[in-house]
């Protein structure tokens, strides 16, 4: 829903530079699950979440 929102913003306004900070944001996120720059996996294939973990703030791109 978040991103909804953020998208329809870029749409409106043409912010193409939101959209890049909102994906680096998600890809930070993503980065950070990694444990010593290495992912870990459950059996079924899905990375886990290591000890610095943290969510994407994405709210700030829509505030």
């Amino acid at each position: 829903m978040i991103f909804e929102k953020i998208w329809a913003k870029i749409e409106k306004n043409k912010f193409d530079k939101i959209f890049c900070d909102a994906f680096e944001e998600v890809h930070r996120s993503n980065m950070s699950k990694l444990e010593n720059g290495k992912a870990i996996f459950r059996k079924d294939g899905k990375i886990l979440k290591g000890k610095n973990y943290f969510r994407p703030n994405l709210k700030k791109f829509i505030e």
